[in-house]
């Protein structure tokens, strides 16, 4: 049977020769990622798939006349935090998969339209990690629609289909979260054996016996809910303080000698002995009402006298996260942010190590100017305390380059254009571009013909305006023929471990750490490996480009451009004001080492 398809498909699938792929769907629901085994990116019913080549494995699918439920496992190995996030952050029981077949013409244009050849729901993904290389294999399976059969209750355990009979009940809203593993209690080296596994992710605050100043042995679950708390120690004018710091409201209304109720306070015992108990600052407990010493400069926070038992300044926040001043919550900071860096501070307890991932889910759009978005996508603990994290935030861009060079003095005008498969005498027609050293717009933004082929990845126009300078621009709308313009971004000086990275607008400074990633080829003589990973920005001066310098070892044999066009940046995330973030609905994911 023909199964819908069309008659140039069928034509094409019975051909001794043909160029097969297949393009992959996944539904989540945040968004819809699309994936192919092809070799370049594919565009189907408005969507671009993805290339990975033979990254993407599945196995065999078998059509049979029974209503039975086929099973099929799929794999992507090789893939960088992109696709591990999204699992890890997601929910994904039950989530949609489709899986095409499809062919590309030699013109690497499609045939037809893609044939549906299965349609099932997510199940049960497994990460392996590779240490040395960074990268992991994520491994899923996913069963027919025909699954759906064999539930006696003919409904989905998950918040949608809750939704279609019982609206606004929220109980099944973690159900994906429950079948996630906890090795729970097993320590480091040590075997134990029965006992099963299981894992959870809480739904509220954690309060754990355990010691926290030394996490080592562990098991992880995930903790939801950030346990910031409001109070700290700080000395001004050689006097000991008690500081109390807002998110969630502005001081102003308050004044210095000003007299307000607080409850809520948890007794806190430092390691010196020292208490601060809460029968000294509770009104519930007797204590008198607390006068205001002095407000913040930004009015999020005040101070207010400490007790005798207290004669020196403690590291660290305490008091616990309910405190109330004049019957009103206190929701302490969650989220300090600093202008210009991508460093924040999650103030939360934990038992995370250096190297773990947070995901923060905030209500605001964004946070000291970094996206919402952004917070929740999982990003690297680079320093921590018992009850704070230092985060570095980063975002994954595609490399935009500037495609167009100009020399002084030269009507010539040079196109960087990976794998044209362009040749002299061609027309093209070139839309979008800026003015670039000192040739105007409309002297560029026309049909041209193509006067030489400098390689494989550059050819040369001929334009009327003599170049005043020998610049890189045009900007990153240029189009040709109507399609956007891929560039490689890597360019090499023969002779040299320093390499050039065009990445229009980077917004970098000297010193910032950047990754590079999916590199298809070696350039200059230097292995695409070399130029993979993580790397220190040399010179971040140009708007443009900025350099990196690889280790000795890689040193170009010659001068030249590549990359290839799917290449990818790891960008420090930063903030664009200073802030102290918090809410009541904010909440986090963090990995805790239980003891």
């Amino acid at each position: 049977m023909d199964r819908g398809s069309s008659t140039a498909f069928r034509t094409e699938i019975v051909k001794s020769a043909n160029k097969p792929f297949h393009l992959v769907k996944v539904t989540l629901d945040s968004a819809s990622y699309y994936l192919s085994d092809a070799y370049i990116p594919v565009t189907f019913s408005g969507n671009t798939y993805t290339p990975t080549g033979s990254f993407l494995n599945f196995s065999d699918i078998v059509e049979t006349n029974d209503a039975t439920i086929e099973e099929i496992s799929i794999s992507l190995s090789g893939i960088d935090r992109t696709y591990t996030d999204l699992f890890l952050a997601e929910n994904y029981l039950d989530r949609q998969i489709d899986i095409y077949k499809a062919f590309l013409d030699t013109n690497d244009a499609l045939v037809s339209d893609p044939l549906l050849i299965f349609s099932g729901r997510l199940n049960n993904p497994v990460l392996k990690e590779d240490v040395d290389s960074g990268t992991s294999t994520l491994s899923l399976s996913a069963a027919s629609l025909f699954v759906d059969f064999e539930r006696i209750s003919v409904r989905f355990t998950n918040n949608e289909s809750q939704q279609s009979f019982f609206s606004g009940d929220t109980g099944f809203r973690f159900s994906s979260v429950i079948v996630k593993e906890l090795n729970w209690g097993a320590t480091t080296g040590s075997t134990v054996n029965g006992g099963g596994s299981a894992h959870i992710q809480s739904q509220g605050s954690i309060t754990s016996p355990i010691n926290n100043t030394a996490p080592s042995e562990k098991s992880i679950f995930n903790e939801v809910k950030p346990s910031s708390q409001a109070f700290s120690l700080i000395e001004s004018s050689g006097t000991v303080f008690l500081h109390i710091n807002y998110a969630n409201r502005s001081t102003a209304n308050f004044s210095v000698g000003q007299r307000v109720k607080i409850n809520g306070f948890e007794s806190k015992t430092f390691d010196d002995g020292e208490t601060v108990l809460s029968s000294f600052i509770n009104a519930s407990e007797g204590a008198d009402t607390h006068a205001i010493t002095a407000i913040d400069a930004d009015g999020f926070g005040f101070t207010i006298a400490k007790p005798s038992t207290v004669t020196s300044v403690k590291s660290g926040k305490f008091g616990g996260s309910e405190i109330t001043v004049e019957g009103e919550l206190v929701v302490p900071v969650l989220i300090e942010t600093t202008n210009g860096s991508n460093a924040i501070t999650v103030n939360t307890d934990n038992f995370s190590r250096v190297g773990d991932l947070v995901y923060l889910f905030v209500e605001d759009a964004t946070v000291g100017g970094i996206a919402k978005a952004d917070f929740s996508k999982g990003n690297k603990i680079t320093a921590r305390t018992t009850d704070s994290l230092t985060v570095a935030m980063t975002k994954t861009e595609e490399v935009i380059a500037n495609p167009l060079l100009t020399t002084s003095g030269s009507t010539t005008l040079t196109i960087d254009i990976a794998q044209h498969n362009l040749a002299v005498s061609d027309s093209i027609t070139i839309s979008g571009a800026t003015a670039i050293g000192g040739v105007p717009a409309s002297d560029i933004n026309k049909t041209h013909t193509v006067a030489t082929i400098v390689s494989e990845n550059q050819i040369t126009v001929v334009v009327s305006t003599s170049a005043s300078s020998t610049a890189r621009g045009g900007g990153s709308s240029v189009l040709l023929d109507g399609f956007a313009i891929r560039t490689n971004p890597i360019e090499t000086t023969s002779g040299s471990a320093t390499i050039k990275v065009h990445h229009a607008n980077h917004g970098l400074s000297n010193g910032d750490t950047i990754t590079i990633n999916r590199i298809l080829n070696n350039v200059g003589g230097i292995a695409f490996y070399g130029i993979e990973g993580e790397h220190t920005v040399v010179d971040a001066s140009a708007t443009n480009f900025f350099t990196v310098t690889l280790n000795s070892f890689y040193t170009a044999t010659s001068s030249a451009v590549g990359g290839g066009i799917y290449a990818t940046l790891v960008l420090p995330n930063k903030a664009t004001s200073s802030v102290n973030y918090g809410s009541v609905g904010s909440r986090l994911s963090i990995s805790t080492e239980i003891r």
